[in-house]
């Protein structure tokens, strides 16, 4: 009787001009193993396995980097706004489910199966989504604070609304009725909030029922579909005993990294190669020049050395920072070169310059370019 091979690996092949699509179709084969399984209520397992990608035509041994280069160009197609399933919104900086998109569920749900990959991975995903996201997949209900973090102009006047009480309340707010006028593709379209709202006028009496409806359409009645699918996808991989066990808080941390950047940390942890130590002058230069740095300068350099501009969720010491020498002393250009980084593996290559000063000035230009 012939034994069972069994692959300790979920193995993702992929080419790098079709990462969406390859993942898509790999991910749906997954789905059909675990259809046909006789254990199928526990058969996600095939997604907690460890995550090994491997791009097409290419040599290479995924020791963590490939991985996270290969979650750099997935989410990088999937969030970015041209591609249609999110919408920027440019007052938060903040991405959000696209209501109107071409785009099928199956594109959601993979963006939620992939983001609890990551976590199974302890891969940092740069998803620039609001906190209101990760309430929502707890099961909380929004509210006005997650649409003043979300669209703050828009709920800065619906604030205004609600802080006007004078007699001419009518007069004021003259014609506004319980819809709203969004754009759909390029046409105004307008929605009532409540049944019948466009024959209700908005009054001083049920202003916060009209502003409890706006919030209602805009984070939860217009993106349903959108959002089922993607918390369907993340909740394969991370089900609801694994979501209890974290504040929404928590689980943005645990997906996203920790804002607080602390360099010390990351100091702590860096190895140096190719004849730099702790101890060489300009190894003392870099340090000095960059536990100077400010907030925003912090998160530039973080980007710059590993792709993400958080930390993660254990410290900065786990990145597992390199810095190499890059070029030679005894060459007279080198004062010209710029430090570089591959991020994908949290290295960065750093020339001997003769100065402090030219360090700085060119890690600051690397980092801002």
């Amino acid at each position: 009787m012939g034994l069972t091979h069994i692959v300790p690996y979920f193995i993702l092949q992929v080419r790098r001009d079709h990462v969406v699509i390859d993942t898509l179709n790999r991910v749906l084969a997954g789905q059909m193993l675990i259809a046909e399984s006789a254990s199928d209520s526990s058969n996600s397992r095939v997604f907690k396995k460890p995550l090994k990608i491997i791009f097409d035509g290419e040599d290479g041994v995924d020791a963590g980097g490939v991985r996270k280069e290969y979650y750099q160009l997935l989410t990088k197609q999937l969030l970015d706004p041209s591609y249609g399933m999110f919408n920027y919104q440019e007052d938060s900086k903040y991405l959000w489910f696209n209501p109107h998109g071409f785009e099928n569920e199956q594109e959601f749900e993979l963006i939620g199966l992939m983001i609890g990959i990551a976590i199974y991975n302890t891969i940092i995903v740069d998803l620039k989504l609001p906190m209101v996201t990760y309430k929502k997949l707890k099961g909380r209900k929004p509210n006005f604070n997650d649409l003043m973090a979300l669209q703050p102009t828009v709920a800065k006047s619906l604030l205004q609304l609600l802080n006007y009480n004078g007699d001419d309340f009518e007069d004021v707010f003259y014609g506004m009725k319980f819809e709203i006028t969004t754009e759909i593709f390029g046409t105004p379209v307008t929605i009532e909030l409540i049944p019948k709202g466009s024959d209700i006028n908005v009054t001083k009496e049920n202003k916060y029922e009209y502003v409890d409806a706006y919030v209602q359409y805009i984070l939860v009645d217009s993106i349903k579909t959108q959002f089922d699918a993607f918390a369907r996808g993340f909740k394969k991989i991370c089900n609801n005993q694994a979501l209890d066990m974290f504040h929404y808080e928590e689980l943005e941390l645990l997906i996203c990294g920790n804002p607080v950047l602390d360099l010390n940390d990351l100091k702590k942890g860096t190895k140096y190669e190719d004849g730099y130590t702790a101890e060489c002058d300009i190894i003392k230069q870099f340090w000095q020049v960059a536990l100077e740095f400010n907030e925003d300068e912090k998160k530039l350099f973080l980007k710059f050395i590993s792709g993400s501009d958080r930390s993660p969720i254990d410290g900065l010491s786990e990145l597992k920072f390199v810095i190499s020498k890059s070029g030679s002393e005894s060459d007279e250009s080198i004062n010209l070169r710029l430090p570089s980084a591959h991020t994908c593996f949290n290295h960065m290559l750093l020339p001997p310059y003769s100065n402090i000063d030219i360090l700085r000035t060119k890690l600051k230009y690397a980092i801002n370019h």
